[in-house]
């Protein structure tokens, strides 16, 4: 047998090809895989091989199935004679895109944190967006948000973004129903929100992943500025909202019983039940979101009817799901009222009833909802530096990979939740803390977030962003492209740039850069109507000259640092 190894310098996707003259009956066992780690080559256990046997002479053959990989490890079994192969190579298979956008700066690191961000990001835009090209390539609706706002600053693909929202949208409709649901009655009945990934799975739904999605339905009109796709848009949003109201129990507060009720892979207090702090923060921000739709629609009664609903959803927030002796908002409400509803639940489900005392126990304190309830405006004034302190945490590094269903009951251990506060527990978390840090003018603690947290990514050679942080030094991680923690290249030209609409599809904008101990940076953004291109440059005596140069149809309102 002959073994070898070929690198594709980074990770790409599309089918192995390759053209070669071997005698009949030669056996080529091919295998793609991403990464090469401490435990030597990381075998991906989702058939990313195929077995190959020859006829006689000259061949080409290309791979039935589309693949993501760096390496591709080739054997060679059963050969009578020389094997020469003329090539072996990818046939990239993605989503055509154009790099408008681009971004660089005086921190050499910070321009290679942003390359591979913008690579993992066109990996994941296929017909669709996609979570990761290696493993499951699957539609998850709340990676695709941080997917599109990439595209949309980068590639200005919008046809795919728009796809990507009616793909959900039509989830809402009574023949998706038929096709996958037609004897639920939850579905049946419509109490259930849009898809979470594409086309019917997780069962229950995952609500933040929804809410998610409305944002993404605002963005698309916001930075794409296409009037048609904003009604189509607002219909679903819309109605998911409606379902929201009905799903909204007597203390205002949205409570899904047997949703997934996840943020990301942290040991939060979160279950099938209850009142999710984080899901109704991120729909306090939606109704918002689905005021400024109505506004551009013209319906001014719709859009204060939403706003006053946001203001109502707000005040039980914070009357509710604020804990005052730790100085938080807590995960899931856990109080007399939450338990005689979840008794209920345990009755009609048959499930095991946990006593007041332990179901109590569970209650915690995260990073993840405080940082979401910054970030979404549902914090008081009263309350904004105690939950600053909270939300401003992963600045230390201690990141704490797990799940929710991991959680313990009781005082937790420190391995499991550093200092007593549930700790960001992935890469894709710190896209909203990132947004906190710019939002509370801490870009410089955002800047070094990003150097030390991709920096490592970067060390290790992979050239895109992984799907978590490194495991230990032995196992790195699962996937080495995964787009949900790709949030440098939305934050590198936004916020370093500073280029920001003001009206839809960039009619009117602003350069407002963060420019923090940069000397300089330039790049520029995609607009329907062209790239805006924007260069800064520090001069000796501090002060910043910005140059803009934006195409007709989009208007320069103010240009400051």
């Amino acid at each position: 047998d002959t073994h070898f190894v070929v690198d594709f310098g980074r990770e790409h996707i599309g089918y192995v090809q390759f053209t070669m003259d071997a005698p009949e009956g030669t056996l080529i066992d091919v295998q793609c895989f991403e990464l090469i780690d401490g435990r030597g080559i990381a075998w991906m256990e989702n058939y990313n091989g195929f077995r190959y046997i020859c006829r006689e002479g000259l061949q080409i053959f290309t791979s039935h199935y589309r693949r993501g990989f760096r390496y591709v490890s080739v054997t060679l079994r059963s050969f009578a004679r020389p094997v020469k192969f003329y090539n072996l190579q990818c046939v990239h298979t993605a989503y055509p895109i154009q790099e408008v956008g681009n971004f660089e700066c005086s921190d050499w690191q910070l321009n290679q944190i942003y390359r591979m961000s913008v690579n993992t990001a066109s990996l994941c835009m296929l017909d669709t967006y996609v979570d990761c090209p290696g493993h499951e390539q699957n539609f998850w609706v709340g990676d695709a948000r941080i997917t599109a706002l990439i595209n949309l600053l980068t590639f200005g693909a919008y046809d795919l973004n728009q796809r990507s929202i009616r793909l959900v949208g039509q989830s809402l409709s009574a023949e998706w129903v038929e096709a996958y649901f037609p004897d639920d009655e939850r579905y049946t009945s419509g109490n259930y929100l849009p898809i979470a990934a594409f086309p019917n799975y997780p069962e229950g739904g995952l609500p933040m992943w929804t809410f998610l999605w409305i944002l993404q339905c605002w963005e698309h009109y916001l930075y794409g500025g296409n009037r048609d796709n904003l009604v189509e848009n607002f219909g679903y949003v819309a109605e998911t909202l409606q379902r929201c109201r009905r799903l909204t129990n007597e203390r205002g507060l949205l409570d899904i019983p047997g949703a997934w009720n996840l943020i990301e892979w942290g040991n939060n207090d979160l279950s099938a039940y209850g009142e999710v702090t984080a899901n109704n923060v991120l729909l306090v921000r939606c109704l918002e979101c689905a005021a400024s739709m109505a506004d551009e629609l013209g319906s001014k009664a719709q859009a204060n009817e939403y706003r006053e609903e946001a203001e109502k959803r707000r005040t039980a927030i914070n009357r509710f799901c604020w804990d005052e002796i730790h100085q938080g908002y807590v995960d899931t409400v856990r109080d007399k009222w939450a338990y005689l509803r979840y008794l209920e639940l345990c009755r009609k489900n048959d499930w095991e009833v946990l006593a007041f005392d332990r179901y109590c126990s569970a209650s915690r304190i995260s990073e993840q909802t405080n940082t979401l309830a910054l970030i979404c405006g549902c914090v008081t004034e009263a309350h904004e530096a105690a939950v600053w302190q909270i939300a401003q945490r992963p600045k230390h590094g201690r990141y704490q990979f797990g799940s929710p269903a991991a959680r313990s009951y009781g005082v937790p251990a420190e391995h499991e939740v550093p200092d007593g506060i549930v700790a960001v527990g992935s890469p894709f978390f710190l896209f909203f803390s990132l947004e906190a840090f710019f939002q509370q003018h801490e870009g410089a603690g955002a800047l070094e977030i990003m150097r030390r947290d991709w920096g490592k990514m970067a060390e290790h050679g992979t050239q895109t962003c992984w799907e978590t942080f490194e495991w230990n030094e032995t196992t790195w991680t699962r996937s080495v492209a995964h787009a949900w923690s790709a949030a440098p290249a939305l934050y590198l030209p936004r916020e370093i740039l500073g280029v920001r609409p003001l009206d839809s599809g960039f009619r009117k904008f602003t350069v407002q850069p963060y420019t923090g101990e940069l000397r300089w940076a330039r790049g520029s953004v995609a607009t329907p109507c062209g790239p805006i291109f924007v260069s800064w440059k520090r001069a000796d005596d501090g002060t910043v000259d910005i140059s803009v140069s934006a195409p007709d149809g989009c208007v320069l309102v103010d240009a400051q640092p």
